[in-house]
């Protein structure tokens, strides 16, 4: 299986990912996923938990109610603006699409108001309370799951600015129900009960968020004093490697060389040759290693993969312009890619002008692996054909389970670089995206 020429597909001029390339990535906001995208990854399945949890809540508390108020489309129509809510958090939770911005946080507040209102006008005029407690329950287990993917702030703030639209349209239908409001103090009650869930669950996700940031940044700091001061203990020994590295490679030539002069005791024609010849091999590996960037680097031998050596191909040395939080994301992406077992081919391109960088990751899947098909049943796929028994030729294949373990280094490098993009087929990985230079 050979993939695509990465040469071939990294166009600047026509990526649309080139005009917004060239502006430095945005400052990533207090959040888990942007702080931590690797352990948000596993913050999606709670997520998707609880909103299934306040659909079939809200699902539930409508067919009990539904006898008293004979209001069957606002009612399916407040159930369905829970359910798009509860859509957009399992959608744009996913770590392909992150992060999770405040447009579709915000989304979901006034999804949920609607639906309260839509439930407040469906109850207008009937003896029963002017409010279910399932839709504030709802948004508050919305809330909830939104913990890892927006800043403590904004959800307290969000959260609290939903409790207030609640509390006054509670008030209202409190002191328009036909049976009374039975006193202040029942309206109150009322008014209260209603934005408990909204309060409660809001102020806890805001902890839960702000308890998690800083326990990240405080690791955070704490490693990198770790990392300094391991760095410097490392130095001297590594300057030593290298010294006795290049008395090693010089070893052959050079002491028959002064041997030999010692021995004649005089420095002749062939001496000065020999001694120039050294002379220009020494220059060109010092500049040969100064050229070399830190990716290829890391991927020049003894690195190896079942099917050929890995290949970078980047001219320009543009390697050298990401920031550090950008290699070591793709430094981590690589290594996963190469402890990969089912991994035959890996080369990376790198193009680019004078403010961006364009990056186009193939990996080549050569070996049989095993996958999931549709019903459950395990098949593999062909290492010469590159597809499963019974795909046509060709043919994309679903993601499968195998790929997860790419999914918390494609979160990490995602976080760090802009308009990554993420590409499994049953021939391999096609991972494209670019950055700013530092």
């Amino acid at each position: 299986m050979n993939p695509a020429n990465p040469a071939h597909t990294v166009n600047p001029a026509n990526s649309e990912r080139a005009v917004n390339a060239v502006h430095p990535a945005h400052t990533p906001e207090r959040t888990q996923q942007q702080l931590d995208p690797a352990a948000s990854v596993g913050a999606r399945i709670p997520a998707v938990v609880l909103c299934v949890v306040a659909v079939i809540w809200a699902a539930l508390e409508i067919a009990q109610v539904h006898a008293e108020r004979d209001a069957l489309a606002l009612q399916l129509l407040t159930l369905g603006l829970l359910l798009g809510a509860a859509v957009i958090i399992v959608v744009a939770s996913a770590p392909s699409l992150a992060p999770f911005t405040r447009r579709e946080h915000a989304t979901v507040h006034l999804l949920a108001l609607s639906a309260f209102l839509v439930d407040l006008i469906a109850a207008w005029g009937t003896a029963r309370t002017p409010w279910d407690a399932s839709i504030a329950g709802c948004l508050g287990l919305f809330l909830i799951a939104l913990s890892p993917y927006r800043p403590a702030r904004e959800l307290a703030l969000l959260g609290t600015a939903s409790a207030v639209v609640i509390a006054s349209f509670t008030f209202l239908g409190a002191q328009a129900a036909p049976t009374g409001n039975g006193g202040t103090a029942l309206t109150l009650l009322l008014v209260l009960s209603a934005v408990l869930p909204v309060l409660a669950c809001g102020y806890g996700a805001a902890r839960h968020s702000a308890g998690t940031v800083r326990g990240f940044l405080a690791w955070r700091q704490e490693r990198d004093g770790t990392i300094a001061a391991e760095s410097e203990l490392a130095r001297a020994g590594i300057y030593r490697a290298v010294h006795l590295e290049r008395a090693r490679e010089l070893a052959p030539d050079v002491t028959p060389l002064l041997s030999d002069i010692l021995y004649q005791e005089n420095i002749t024609a062939d001496h000065r040759t020999r001694a120039r010849a050294i002379a220009a091999r020494i220059r060109s590996g010092l500049v040969a290693d100064v050229d070399r960037t830190w990716l290829q680097t890391a991927l020049a031998p003894p690195a190896t993969l079942a099917g050929s050596s890995p290949r970078v191909d980047d001219p320009d040395g543009l390697a050298s312009r990401m920031d550090r939080a950008q290699r070591t994301a793709l430094h981590a992406l690589i290594m996963c890619v190469m402890d990969d077992p089912s991994t035959a081919e890996l080369s990376i391109a790198l193009r680019g002008d004078d403010e961006a960088s364009f990056a186009t990751i193939a990996v080549g899947f050569g070996h049989t692996r095993s996958r999931w098909s549709p019903r459950g049943t395990r098949s593999t796929r062909s290492a010469r054909s590159g597809r499963s028994p019974g795909r046509p030729r060709g043919t994309r294949s679903a993601r499968g389970p195998e790929h997860a373990r790419y999914d918390p280094f494609l979160a990490e490098l995602r976080a760090a670089v802009t308009g990554l993009t993420a590409e499994f087929s049953s021939r391999g990985l096609t991972v494209k995206f670019s950055y700013a230079h530092r």
